[in-house]
């Protein structure tokens, strides 16, 4: 496959890529998949200054955002029992994109 093949795959993938169901793996082990199973938020409100802020209580600003905690995945363990690991998103990779080798990977990560 070529450079410009992988760079292709590699640009398919928006920033908020990760998806339940996904087939992923950890970037520090290319050959073990992994399964999305749900992607664990937080919401927090953040006081502001700015009048265009989400609203307003008590005479002060918030604004509402979204914190992703963590990425909970799915995968068989070596006594062939279902198991969950909880990963942050910067650990990890679209199988896709692993497939293509360490190089892919790298890139994967620099793209942003």
């Amino acid at each position: 496959m070529g450079d410009q093949e992988i760079k292709d795959i590699i640009n398919s993938y928006p920033k908020c890529w990760i998806k339940i169901g996904n087939p992923v793996v950890h970037r520090t082990n290319l050959n073990f998949q992994y399964t999305v199973k749900s992607i664990k938020k937080r919401s927090v409100e953040i006081e502001t200054d700015k009048v265009n802020s989400d609203y307003k209580k008590n005479g002060k600003y918030y604004q509402k955002r979204i914190f992703i905690e963590g990425v909970e995945c799915a995968f068989v363990n070596r006594f062939q029992e279902k198991d969950i690991e909880i990963f942050h998103t910067k650990e990890l990779v679209p199988y896709e994109v692993a497939k293509l080798g360490l190089k892919a990977v790298n890139d994967f990560y620099n793209r942003l």
